[in-house]
């Protein structure tokens, strides 16, 4: 007898086990809305790709430049994508930040914005 996957705490739905094979993440935005400090936010980091991977999943981390917490957040993003075996797709919001055109809000994509981050996710 086949095992079914569980759901991930937060996710959409349980129709598809494919789906939940590749998990998308970032890390930066709601962190810096919500006063998280860098240590913290990349603790998480670490325990969410570690907790995604204990149930089978690829994870994918798009990584996010946030510049209040300088170059060592995109090198921090970047070793704790590689040690933990997750695939890291840099700078997600690259042209779009300070674009209102692409922007719901400071941090959020629209529709549009979304669509153009999800070509770089499907790029790598």
């Amino acid at each position: 007898m086949t095992q079914r996957p569980q759901p991930f705490p937060g996710s959409i739905g349980t129709s598809s086990a494919a789906l939940r094979r590749i998990v998308l993440i970032t890390l930066g935005g709601n962190d810096l809305k919500n006063r998280q400090d860098r240590e913290r936010a990349f603790r998480n980091l670490k325990a969410i790709i570690t907790s995604i991977q204990d149930r089978g999943a690829l994870v994918i981390v798009g990584g996010l430049d946030v510049p209040i917490w300088g170059e060592a957040s995109r090198k921090t993003t970047r070793k704790s994508a590689r040690r933990r075996g997750a695939v890291l797709v840099p700078d997600i919001l690259k042209g779009l930040l300070g674009n209102p055109e692409k922007m719901s809000d400071a941090i959020h994509p629209n529709d549009r914005g979304y669509g153009i981050m999800a070509g770089y996710f499907t790029k790598r």
